[in-house]
């Protein structure tokens, strides 16, 4: 009994100590038992299901929303450019970075993994402008 009980142990921390990885950006350890391109792949299907779920509240064409894309954009470049020059690109390699605008009083923003970054409007009057929403 002692030895199966030794065998399930040692299994279980080899399975652990294989699950570990290295945050590229921090240098981090971190348990990663869901490989990225997998939670990237959940995570496009949550926000477009939060989209569809929200299309009503969607905006997309307006000053606030254009300035939330713009913001966007600095912050993937920055990111992109980031991981480019330290041959970490290919840790983003694959998003399919989204910037959306909700109107709604909620004074909130989220991102999901892939680059998808959703603002609430009753953010925007506390951030002011561009360098306080970035």
């Amino acid at each position: 009994m002692k030895k199966l009980a030794s065998i399930v142990l040692v299994a279980l921390l080899t399975s652990l100590l294989a699950s570990c990885s290295q945050v590229p950006i921090t240098g981090r350890s971190r348990l990663n038992f869901i490989p990225d391109m997998e939670i990237n792949e959940m995570a496009a299907q949550s926000y477009q299901q939060f989209i569809s779920d929200n299309k009503t509240k969607v905006q997309a064409d307006s000053p606030e929303a254009r300035l939330v894309l713009q913001v966007g954009s600095n912050i993937q470049k920055a990111v992109e450019d980031y991981m480019s020059a330290n041959n970490l690109y290919h840790e983003i390699a694959g998003f399919d970075w989204q910037f959306t605008l909700i109107e709604q009083d909620e004074v909130n923003a989220w991102a999901m993994p892939g680059g998808k970054v959703v603002v609430y409007s009753g953010i925007l009057p506390y951030t002011q402008d561009e360098h306080g929403l970035a």
